[in-house]
């Protein structure tokens, strides 16, 4: 091959090179416009007018552990789609977008799930991320998506580890498990309550409850009389429950997730003729309950968190809780984990701020997640800075999760006062 390097051209003159340039221009400028006027081409669009689809990325559990939590998953995001892509996509910009979500089976294992959104990112190229099931799920998968600066709505994670590592791109609309009792003592405190006392599991989700909630007590002026845990596989917790009988509690809180200590402890109270003026069980909300119990009688009166109650007095930007849970009952049947309407909360939430920002850049994006109280079905959700003071990022701190109570059979909500149907009546002793 020849010596293609630039030579110097000897005794040309000044003159030479301006004719040489016009005539140059002249040229592209003639080939510029033929070749628009053949293909037809238009004024370029700018990168955020896209009208692709935007890809969002779902590692979900359709095997495994958590399949039935998973897909429950898979459905309200298919839902949240389906309404999304029916209006015409979101709008972003000066374009509608429609929204692609691209779904692989996690097999409900955490290895899996981190490779996954790993496959997302790299060979998807999705724009977003939906977090999977569990946060021991989620522990891995936002690791990856962190470090490739996409954001990761987590509505299947509540765990406090999750958002305790400063990572940015993550959001929940969940509050930590240990803030679940806070609008019950809410709700209480203004009936007048002044005493309570708290059984615990060691092990579970719900063994650090305790702490936060005795502390969330003696800030609104409720002495904790007396706090006893005990493991879950114990057979005998005559004597806690005595010692908390003999501290004469005006409410009463069970803390844990095995429903058999659940039944123990219900089973040792009715013994002892243990009558509380207010009984609390972090599960008396679940259908699954009934078995701690002699019959559903044995519920009415028991009071419990739960991250969604559907409730007239919730009426969202977009939906009412009611007419949400209408809609995904026709559509796919019982809700299956209290992570289905979380996480349609977070779909929700990422498609008004994307429409907000007018862009799916990460930054823009989560410049407005950060800075935005976001009017939803399960109420206002704002999440906390990077810097709160509770060491938690992104999390839905400020929502008060509802305390629902079994009132002659039916599940009513209580507390916070705003999704309230009912007052709280006191607790009806065993027979």
């Amino acid at each position: 091959m020849g010596d293609t390097r630039a030579r110097p051209v000897h005794g040309a003159s000044p003159e030479f090179f301006k004719r040489t340039i016009r005539m140059n221009l002249r040229r592209v400028f003639i080939t510029a416009a033929a070749l628009a006027a053949v293909v037809g081409l238009t004024p370029c669009r700018a990168a955020g007018d896209s009208t692709d689809p935007i890809k969002i990325g779902v590692p979900v559990s359709l095997s495994g552990t958590y399949a039935v939590s998973g897909k429950g998953l898979r459905d309200t995001f298919n839902m949240w789609a389906d309404w999304v892509n029916a209006k015409g996509g979101l709008q972003v910009g000066s374009v509608k977008r429609k929204v692609n979500l691209i779904f692989a089976d996690d097999r409900s294992d955490p290895n899996t799930a981190q490779q996954l959104t790993k496959n997302f990112i790299d060979n998807d190229k999705v724009d977003f991320m939906f977090g999977p099931f569990s946060s021991d799920l989620t522990m891995g998968a936002s690791v990856v998506s962190e470090r490739a600066n996409i954001i990761m709505m987590a509505g299947g994670s509540s765990g406090s580890q999750v958002f305790s590592r400063g990572f940015k791109n993550i959001f929940t609309t969940w509050a930590p498990t240990n803030y679940w009792a806070r609008s019950t003592i809410d709700v209480l405190a203004k009936e007048g309550l002044k005493t309570m006392a708290i059984m615990a599991s060691l092990e579970g989700a719900y063994a650090v409850m305790p702490k936060e909630a005795k502390a969330y007590a003696e800030s609104k002026g409720i002495k904790v009389v007396s706090l006893q845990q005990v493991s879950q596989t114990t057979s005998d917790v005559t004597g806690p429950m005595l010692q908390i009988k003999a501290a004469r509690p005006e409410l009463f809180m069970v803390m844990t997730n095995s429903i058999p200590l659940e039944g123990l402890v219900a089973s040792t109270a009715r013994t002892i003729a243990f009558t509380p003026d207010w009984y609390w069980t972090a599960n008396a909300s679940l259908a699954a309950d009934v078995a701690a119990y002699r019959s559903k009688a044995d519920l009415d009166t028991l009071m419990s968190p739960v991250p969604f109650q559907a409730s007239s007095a919730l009426k969202g930007k977009y939906f009412t809780s009611e007419g949400w849970l209408k809609s995904y009952n026709e559509k796919y049947g019982p809700i299956t984990n209290t992570s289905t309407p979380t996480s349609f909360a977070c779909a929700v939430i990422l498609g008004e701020a994307i429409e907000k920002a007018g862009s799916v850049d990460t930054d823009k994006v989560r410049h407005v997640l950060e800075n935005t109280t976001f009017d939803t079905f399960m109420g206002e959700i704002r999440f906390s800075p990077m810097n709160d003071p509770s060491g938690l990022a992104h999390m839905a701190l400020s929502r008060s999760i509802p305390t629902v109570q079994w009132q002659d059979g039916k599940l009513m909500s209580i507390a916070p006062a705003s999704a309230a149907d009912a007052k709280p009546v006191k607790f009806k002793p065993w027979k």
